[in-house]
């Protein structure tokens, strides 16, 4: 089974430190170790409108020939207004 994972920080494991999911604690490190096909599209700071382009241009490029489930952490509406990244 093929996942995709999109979204803001949440998405993104903390490989940095200080707060948030410690690499081995984060949902895809999860997933991973119950096998299955795991993508990370997520970006910090992203917003919603961002996710959907990224979630976009994933599906039509040919990096997966299918995606079964995706799992989209999305981010609070206000973002979208100051621009995100």
């Amino acid at each position: 089974m093929n996942i995709l994972i999109a979204g803001d920080s949440w998405g993104m494991p903390n490989y940095y430190g200080g707060s948030g999911a410690k690499p081995h604690e984060h949902t895809e490190w999860y997933l991973r170790k119950k096998g299955y096909n795991v993508h990370n599209i997520s970006y910090n700071g992203g917003t919603n409108k961002n996710s959907i382009t990224r979630i976009d241009n994933f599906l039509q490029s040919e990096c997966w020939e299918k995606t079964d489930w995706i799992l989209w952490f999305h981010t609070e509406f206000p973002r979208e207004i100051s621009g995100g990244v």
